[in-house]
């Protein structure tokens, strides 16, 4: 949690205004074979992959406490849903937006699940072709009308030159 604080500040130091985190329902999005898969990593939070994908996730009072602090900063705060369930769980917090990884741009229920809130979305495109893009930007422009389009890199790391 200190962590993540020191990061909205950085963030806001730096003249960020808005801070974005990422919630997972690890278990419905792994199978039980990954799940348990052994996660031999020097960075590893866990015996197995599902309690290092765990002990990296934020609950409830982590959620409330990183909205409050970034509101205090001025920051805003907002999170990518990888699936139905964190998109449930967000908002609860009133999310001003929601983001969608470029892994996810072809989950249409997902999409709409997310587009029917209303809320701003920004639609990573990573790999998707223009045809991909355009589709899944008129899956979701019926529910919602702020679509933003982000170009991002879909493979790490990315060329420099």
């Amino acid at each position: 949690m200190e962590t993540a604080k020191e990061l909205v500040e950085a963030a806001r130091a730096a003249g960020a205004h808005a801070v974005k985190l990422q919630k997972r329902e690890n278990r419905s999005l792994y199978t039980r074979e990954m799940f348990s898969k052994p996660y031999e990593n020097e960075n590893s939070y866990g015996a197995t992959y599902g309690e290092h994908r765990e002990a990296l996730e934020f609950g409830r009072s982590e959620y409330q406490e990183l909205k409050a602090f970034a509101a205090k900063l001025g920051v805003t705060f907002f999170a990518t849903a990888f699936d139905i369930a964190s998109a449930d769980f967000l908002a609860e917090f009133d999310m001003p937006a929601y983001k969608i990884a470029s892994a996810d741009l072809i989950n249409t229920p997902l999409l709409r699940h997310v587009a029917s809130s209303g809320k701003p979305m920004v639609l990573s495109t990573g790999g998707a072709a223009v045809g991909g893009v355009r589709r899944r930007w008129e899956t979701v422009a019926d529910a919602t009308a702020q679509v933003a389009l982000l170009q991002c890199t879909a493979g790490y790391p990315g060329e420099w030159g």
